[in-house]
């Protein structure tokens, strides 16, 4: 095989890869602007005693993020804070398009009566990450019907 076939053949083969993406399951329920610079699919499941949130975050804008971490608090009525906090972790970098799935639960009596979820997100740009490690911050109001305001 000469140097011709060589690139011609590895021409044709690197739009063939470059539109494969992989199928990543989301849930149901959609929260958020998508244009955001994190998006998330939730799925709601209201239990006795707890609420519980499964998801998926997705990078959409920035090359990589370090530390994405996720807080849910129930709200009431009046848009005040009642009941626990839940957190979750995610991983140590979420690279621009990629999503990572996260499980969430509220526990408390009071999620029963929730009329809104706040979700709350922070993570750090690496820009920043060598030298401030700032924090970037984010919310999204989620009812338990599915409906999200951002």
């Amino acid at each position: 095989m000469n140097w011709k076939n060589i690139l011609t053949t590895l021409f044709i083969m690197i739009p063939a890869f470059a539109v494969f993406t992989p199928n990543i399951a989301t849930a149901s329920t959609v929260a958020g602007d998508q244009r955001r610079d994190v998006s998330f699919s939730v799925e709601i499941k209201q239990a006795p005693g707890n609420l519980a949130i499964k998801g998926l975050a997705r990078n959409n804008l920035h090359h990589k993020i370090y530390q994405l971490q996720l807080f849910a608090v129930v709200l009431d009525e009046n848009g005040k804070p009642s009941g626990n906090e839940a957190v979750s972790i995610g991983p140590a970098s979420l690279a621009l398009d990629q999503s990572q799935q996260f499980n969430l639960t509220l526990p408390g009596t009071l999620a029963m009566n929730a009329r809104n979820i706040r979700l709350e997100y922070r993570y750090h740009l690496p820009d920043y990450a060598e030298r401030y490690w700032s924090w970037t911050y984010g919310r999204v109001m989620i009812t338990p019907e599915g409906d999200s305001k951002s």
